[in-house]
């Protein structure tokens, strides 16, 4: 896959960029049902493994309840 130049990219995403980054765009196909892959990613004890460089730590506070540090 050729990364997109980020004037490819959609506006809201390009505004949020540091103005000198060099940005590459990619896809992951995962072979699972819609409910399989949501319960996965919205699941914040799954979060230091899905997102490594956004979070250092979850620790649950109360029931249903975590508390994340990036």
């Amino acid at each position: 896959m050729t990364p997109k130049p980020v004037s490819a990219l959609p506006l809201a995403y390009c505004m949020s960029l540091p103005i000198a980054v060099e940005s590459t765009v990619s896809s992951v196909l995962i072979a699972a049902d819609y409910s399989t892959v949501w319960e996965r990613i919205t699941d914040p004890t799954n979060f230091l493994e899905l997102y490594p460089h956004w979070t250092t730590s979850v620790e649950p506070e109360e029931e249903d309840h975590y508390r994340g540090i990036g």
